[in-house]
């Protein structure tokens, strides 16, 4: 499944029952994240770089969604 939602473009799939992967680029910050989602946990990294040595900015994300 493709996805835009300004400014990130990015492509997800699902691996197994329950289980999603999410690659994106978010043409603002001009960063390249990755998420891992299960039902209701969700875990993401995002970088400026792929090198450690160059990246300038990181971010990792853990979220738990209960819906009521």
């Amino acid at each position: 499944m493709l996805f835009l939602a300004p400014p990130v473009l990015g492509i997800r799939n699902e691996l197994l029952s329950g289980w999603d992967t999410r690659l994106d680029y978010d043409f603002h910050f001009r960063t390249v994240g990755v998420d891992v989602s299960h039902r209701i946990l969700r875990f993401g990294l995002r970088s400026d770089s792929l090198s450690l040595s160059r990246a300038r900015a990181f971010g990792l994300a853990a979220g738990i969604s209960i819906g009521f």
